[in-house]
């Protein structure tokens, strides 16, 4: 049979201190980048959807949904939005 030891802490008054990040600063990751020139969300979960041999209703759907002029570009800006962190 083995000992098991343990440890314990013990913290008097826990304090949290934001500091600015070298490294992230460094990284230079906001503001994102701009997309490279000829490169579309829209136009390539178009062509995935095209490709797609599934014809279930869920990709009816999908398919529905990028038909329709803009509305797939306006919903991924959206969400770019609404999740950037």
């Amino acid at each position: 049979m083995t000992a098991i030891d343990s440890i314990a802490a013990r913290v008097d008054e826990p304090a949290v201190r934001i500091a600015p990040s070298a490294a992230l600063r460094r990284a230079a990751l906001w503001p994102a980048a701009p997309a490279p020139e000829g490169i579309s969300a829209t136009k390539m979960l178009t062509e995935h959807l095209r490709l797609n041999k599934n014809k279930g209703l869920g990709a009816r759907i999908a398919s529905a949904v990028v038909a329709i002029p803009g509305f797939m570009q306006k919903g991924l800006d959206k969400d770019y939005k609404d999740n950037l962190y």
